[in-house]
C-alpha cells in the first residue's frame, strides 16, 4: 500500500500542486530506507519488550504523545527558537520528518546534522533491535512454547490447578 502510495499518490501530488522536480528529490529513496530501517529496528525493540513486560503498551502510547509534539509535524523547525531546534531535531522522528521537508517543501540537500542525527538513529535501533533478539531468542522460543502448552490444555479441558466438571 505504502508502495502504491509513493508510486501514484506522490507523483500525482506533486503534479496538482505544480511542485517542480529538483535534485534533493534524489536523496527521498535514502531517507526513506533510512526510516524504512529505523522503523524496523524500534519494533524488533517493542516486540521483544512487549513479550516480557505487559506496560510496554501503555508507556508507548506515552511516549507517541511526547513524540507527536516534538516532531516537527505540525510546526516548521525554524519557527522553534534556536536554542531548541538541536534538541527537537534529536527527537527520533524529526530527522525524517524535516529530510522530508527540506526535499519537498524547499527543494533543499538536507543539512549535515539531519543526515547524521537520522543515520545514527537507524543504525542504533537496528543494531540495538537485532542484539535484544539475538540475546532473548531462547527466552522468547520458551515463552511460546509455554503459551502453546498452556492454550492446548485449556482446549482439552485442563487449567492451571483446577478442575472442570460438566454438567
Amino acid at each position: 500500500q505504502y508502495l502504491l502510495t509513493l508510486t501514484l499518490f506522490l507523483p500525482a501530488m506533486m503534479l496538482w500542486y505544480r511542485v517542480p522536480l529538483a535534485a534533493p528529490m534524489l536523496v527521498f529513496p535514502v531517507f526513506l530506507t533510512l526510516h524504512l530501517m529505523f522503523t524496523i529496528g524500534v519494533a524488533l525493540v517493542l516486540a521483544t519488550s512487549t513479550a516480557f513486560f505487559r506496560d510496554v503498551r501503555h508507556l508507548l502510547e506515552v511516549a507517541l504523545a511526547v513524540m507527536f509534539w516534538t516532531t516537527p509535524i505540525v510546526y516548521d523547525l525554524a519557527q522553534v527558537p534556536e536554542h531548541l531546534q538541536l534538541p527537537i531535531l534529536l527527537s527520533p522522528l524529526s530527522s525524517f520528518l524535516v529530510a522530508y521537508h527540506d526535499i519537498f517543501y524547499l527543494r533543499e540537500w538536507p543539512d549535515t546534522t539531519v543526515w547524521m542525527v537520522a543515520l545514527a538513529y537507524t543504525f542504533g535501533a537496528l543494531v540495538l533491535g537485532a542484539t535484544l533478539i539475538v540475546a532473548v531468542q531462547d527466552r522468547l522460543t520458551e515463552k511460546r512454547r509455554r503459551g502453546m502448552s498452556a492454550r492446548a490444555a485449556s482446549r482439552n479441558g485442563f487449567s492451571c490447578g483446577t478442575t472442570h466438571r460438566s454438567n
